[in-house]
């Protein structure tokens, strides 16, 4: 990350309620934990503060990707969410994107990606994961070609994440269920996105 990068992860720590705990992990070099778990804000934004760039190394996003949804499975996370803030460059995690996408849908958790710089990276595994696992799980991915844009990019992310309605349906007993819901915006221009969990909260495509 550069230094505008870890200045837009704490505006976007002071942006959310923390109503649940949230967890801060850095995936140059491996991933590793910079903040556990925690609903104290003071302790997220020093967290976001240790934060530094590691040069002539890569990420490990898909390996922080898997970690992160096995651990909202454990927890059993109600509305768990990802927001991933990554750059273009190498992808030294040595998985196949199948590996990627069924724990992230397993755990339920939209994922949000943020890719900052041109997009000249081809890895065809990290590509299928951030354009399928941003979609299928109601999230956004954006590639911003300069980190000034970030801040504002992450302000959206935020007030999406606070202005969230969660509505309940039924359909008809059918011995087929429906694999996908459809869901219009009669205003042009508008995105809809969501996270469909049916009654015995398990995760399925919006």
């Amino acid at each position: 990350m550069t230094c505008r990068s870890v200045s837009a992860a704490a505006a976007l720590v002071s942006a959310l309620a923390l109503a649940s705990p949230a967890l801060l992990i850095a995936l140059a070099d491996r991933p590793t934990i910079i903040t556990d778990y925690t609903s104290d804000r003071a302790a997220l934004l020093k967290g976001a503060q240790r934060v530094f760039s590691l040069p002539d190394t890569g990420t490990y996003l898909l390996d922080g990707l898997i970690e992160v949804s096995r651990g909202f499975t454990k927890r059993d996370a109600r509305r768990p969410v990802i927001v991933a803030i990554t750059t273009e460059g190498p992808e030294l995690s040595d998985r196949h994107f199948d590996q990627v996408l069924k724990p992230l849908r397993a755990s339920g958790a939209a994922f949000h990606a943020l890719v900052l710089g041109w997009p000249v990276n081809q890895e065809h595994d990290r590509t299928v994961v951030l354009g399928e696992g941003t979609r299928t799980t109601g999230g956004r991915h954006e590639t911003l070609l300069v980190s000034m844009a970030l801040a504002a990019r992450l302000k959206q992310v935020a007030a999406e994440l606070m202005h969230q309605y969660r509505v309940t349906y039924a359909r008809p007993q059918s011995l087929i269920p429906p694999e996908r819901v459809t869901v219009t915006a009669a205003r042009p221009g508008l995105t809809a996105r969501g996270t469909l969990i049916n009654d015995q909260h398990e995760p399925g495509r919006p």
